[in-house]
């Protein structure tokens, strides 16, 4: 049944059925295809939430305005489609794999410097949602006409804060580690200031990881799931990208956060 809804999703963009369908299970919210069309590969991406598209809307816009600045994946859907009362994205198959189970200094080091032109894209005055206005296309129009929407708790350094106190925290209570949690709970309020209240935002991934950059060889060919970036901190984003490369290989005997760096300290 979930074939037949990515199946009826492809005929209505390419007005004939895939040669094969496969469902991509692993590290994603939302449901999602590999199709087959004429020989050439693509993905189906259907919204988690049948209430809310926003974010295989959002990977479609952050497509657009990155695509002359890293390489992501062709859009071929340029807005979400239904079907079957199923809303859902097409983009291109970025060739080559991606870096989820084997890293190395070369990979890491070119994952951070992509990851600093990212960040390079753009600055804001304010953290916030990046809303992407609908009519936009190129991404010089979709940058000019991009709009910082503030957070429900208004700063970043509150929205975190308040997510590992309310969250976070009551996760490791309930699954008995009261003894960390407690550890953790005193840790944060007696280093809160530490957290920048100040700062210029700029264009954060937030999930810049091996499992969503792709590679042929040792080359980066794509940078994926777009899906919730927002306007923040860059240092943030720098230290949870490095940690998680090297969460994949921390028995490395290489540095794996300073090969990071490296990388991005060659634009940024």
């Amino acid at each position: 049944m979930e074939r037949e809804k990515a199946k009826k999703a492809s005929k209505k963009v390419f007005g004939s059925k895939p040669e094969s369908t496969e469902r991509i299970e692993e590290g994603l919210i939302n449901e999602t295809f590999e199709v087959e069309v004429d020989g050439e590969a693509y993905i189906v991406q259907f919204s988690g939430d049948l209430d809310d598209s926003s974010s295989i809307k959002n990977n479609l816009k952050f497509y657009e305005l990155f695509k002359k600045t890293v390489p992501v994946p062709e859009v071929v859907t340029e807005e979400v489609q239904e079907v079957k009362g199923h809303d859902y994205t097409i983009v291109e198959k970025v060739p080559g794999n991606t870096a989820e189970k084997n890293i190395n200094p070369e990979k890491t080091r070119k994952a951070g410097e992509k990851l600093s032109i990212i960040h390079n894209k753009a600055s804001f005055q304010n953290e916030g949602w990046m809303n992407l206005r609908k009519e936009d296309k190129t991404p010089e129009e979709l940058l000019k006409g991009l709009e910082i929407v503030s957070f429900d708790k208004g700063s970043l350094r509150r929205r975190k804060l308040d997510n590992m106190y309310d969250k976070k925290i009551p996760i490791l209570i309930e699954h008995s580690f009261g003894e960390l949690a407690d550890e953790i709970e005193n840790f944060l309020r007696n280093n809160e200031n530490l957290f920048p209240k100040d700062f210029t935002a700029v264009p954060v991934h937030m999930d810049f990881s091996p499992d969503n950059i792709l590679y042929r060889k040792r080359e980066i060919t794509g940078v994926i799931d777009f899906d919730y970036m927002y306007a923040g901190l860059d240092i943030r984003d720098l230290v949870k990208s490095a940690n998680s490369f090297w969460m994949h290989e921390p028995g490395a005997e290489w540095n794996v956060r300073e090969k990071f760096y490296a990388g991005y300290r060659k634009n940024r």
